[in-house]
């Protein structure tokens, strides 16, 4: 496939960086920084000559010329991996992630994750950054399940990233929790940061810490246990558990920020009910976002998983109802 060319001639009254006239003109297909790659690959001529360095100053009447060359395929094989796909379009897909798979490949997952499949079941990717491959917009835990944003070009990924970064796109958890104290709604305004002596774990940091909001609303109480619905408006690791656990509400079966997959199944509310607690009971119900083509507003669910539908089945029996309802 040949490279698709564009031909543009800057016509501004003072200089201009090369990689920031690009970007003005071809924000709606690539990112500054991958133009930036490709100017130092030499794909972008001026006046006839390649210019390989973004800072490259543009003056009147020069013409530029930029060739995008075609995505080149993904260095990871397809792979059969289970999840749903509730959505897709020519844009995008929306898909509800099982607990148990790793989103990204990395030292340790580097087989079986949840690009792998995309990279399987959707054959419509027409690239991210150069290379055909999925473009996550935003993650889950391992052990988090729920409903996931793919985009499947450039444009959707850097549209539905920057929708995130502005809080335009509205995610709500469901979450089983224990709390000690009564709650009924809250509000969480508590920067997080990395900890310092366990590097995988977060924490809430008011000296370092980057900034985190978050709302929770209780659906169902029994006892000490509480079915939560819960609303991030930024993004950070782990925010919902790192949050809940500074409030002192600890997510059963999360051994790391709340309450252990063994020590859940033996509280008083669960103890004789027989249950399979073997990850964080926390999971992505719900997702809101404006299309990037269309700019239509759309919103998807993702039903809950067989463990945790288990056990509001069982212990919070009318909760589902009281959700679809609101």
């Amino acid at each position: 496939m040949e490279p698709a060319r564009i031909k543009l001639s800057f016509e501004g009254k003072s200089p201009q960086r090369l990689d920031v006239y690009l970007a003005s003109h071809l924000r709606e297909t690539l990112s500054r920084t991958r133009l930036q790659e490709l100017i130092r690959e030499g794909y972008v001529i001026v006046n006839g000559e390649p210019v390989l360095t973004p800072k490259y100053k543009l003056r009147a009447s020069e013409c530029v010329e930029i060739s995008i060359p075609p995505p080149l395929p993904s260095h990871l094989a397809p792979e059969d991996v289970p999840f749903e796909i509730l959505y897709q379009d020519s844009d995008l897909a929306v898909i509800n992630k099982p607990p148990g798979i790793v989103v990204h490949p990395a030292p340790g997952n580097t087989q079986g994750t949840l690009v792998h499949g995309l990279l399987k079941k959707i054959r419509d990717l027409s690239g991210i950054g150069g290379t055909v491959r999925p473009g996550i917009v935003h993650r889950l835990d391992k052990g988090t399940s729920g409903v996931m944003l793919v985009a499947k070009n450039d444009h959707s990924h850097m549209f539905l990233a920057e929708a995130l970064k502005k809080g335009q796109i509205q995610k709500e958890y469901l979450c089983v929790a224990h709390s000690k104290e009564a709650i009924d709604s809250g509000v969480i305004d508590a920067p997080i940061a990395r900890d310092d002596i366990n590097r995988k774990r977060m924490k809430v940091d008011f000296q370092k810490g980057r900034s985190a909001y978050t709302t929770f609303q209780v659906v169902a109480k029994k006892g000490n246990l509480h079915l939560l619905r819960v609303w991030i408006h930024t993004g950070r690791t782990h925010q919902i558990r790192v949050h809940l656990s500074h409030k002192g509400i600890r997510v059963i079966g999360d051994r790391t920020y709340g309450i252990s997959s063994m020590q859940s199944m033996n509280l008083k509310e669960l103890k004789n009910l027989h249950l399979t607690i073997e990850r964080p009971f926390l999971h992505a119900f719900k997702i809101g976002f404006f299309h990037p083509q269309t700019k239509e507003w759309m919103t998807f669910t993702a039903p809950l998983p067989e463990d945790m539908l288990a056990l509001v089945n069982a212990v919070f029996p009318h909760a589902l109802d009281v959700i679809k309802n609101k």
